[in-house]
C-alpha cells in the first residue's frame, strides 16, 4: 500500500510542478502516479483473487459494474477534458479556462465518484479485510487530491475557477442546471 502514497505523491508533485516550477522533464510524473496506482490496485486484486478463488466466489457482476466505472474514469480524466493542456502541454499554455460541459458540468470532480465506485465494486466481487482497506485508503486520497487541487493547483492555472467553483458543485452532482 506504500505503492498508493507513491502515487498520490506524485500527482501532488505534478500539481506543484504544473504551477511553480514548470519542467517539462517533471510532467512525467502525472503518468507515474497512474502507473503506480495501476500496479497498486493490480497488486491488491492480484492478493484478494487468491484470497477468494476458486473463481465461483468471486462475482462477475461487481466486475462488470467496475469495469463500466474505470471507463467512466477514463472518460472523465482523458476524454471530456482537453487531454493536450491537461497532461502533456500544461506549462507552455497560457490562460486557461475550466471545461463547464458535460461531466465538469454536474460536478467540478466527478472522477473521484467513478474512481471510488471502481474500486468499491472491485471490493465486493473479491472481497477481503485488505481489498477493503485499500478502497478505503485510495478513496482518502484521492478525496485529499481533489481538495489540494480544488484549493490550490486550479485557482492558480483556470482564470475563471472562482467563478466555476461558485456555479458547480464541489462533488455531490447537481442533476439540473441552474437559471
Amino acid at each position: 500500500m506504500a505503492i498508493v502514497i507513491l502515487a498520490f505523491a506524485a500527482f501532488l508533485l505534478f500539481d506543484m510542478n504544473s504551477v511553480i516550477l514548470r519542467s517539462k522533464t517533471l510532467q512525467i510524473l502525472f503518468p507515474l502516479g497512474v502507473l503506480l496506482l495501476l500496479i497498486a490496485t493490480i497488486t491488491e486484486v492480484n492478493t484478494a483473487y487468491w484470497q477468494t478463488a476458486p473463481l465461483e466466489s468471486i462475482d462477475y457482476v461487481w466486475l462488470a459494474l467496475s469495469a463500466i466505472h474505470t471507463i467512466l474514469l477514463v472518460y472523465a480524466l482523458f476524454f471530456a477534458i482537453p487531454f493536450s493542456e491537461s497532461y502533456t502541454d500544461s506549462i507552455n499554455v497560457g490562460s486557461r479556462t475550466v471545461t463547464r460541459t458535460g461531466l465538469y458540468g454536474i460536478c467540478r470532480h466527478p472522477g473521484v465518484w467513478f474512481l471510488a465506485f471502481a474500486l468499491f465494486f472491485l471490493a465486493l466481487a473479491m472481497s477481503t479485510l485488505r481489498m477493503w482497506l485499500f478502497v478505503g485508503l485510495v478513496s482518502f486520497f484521492n478525496l485529499l487530491y481533489a481538495l489540494f487541487q480544488d484549493l490550490w493547483t486550479f485557482p492558480r492555472i483556470f482564470s475563471d475557477y472562482n467563478d466555476y467553483r461558485q456555479s458547480v458543485p464541489f462533488l455531490l452532482p447537481r442533476l439540473r442546471k441552474r437559471l
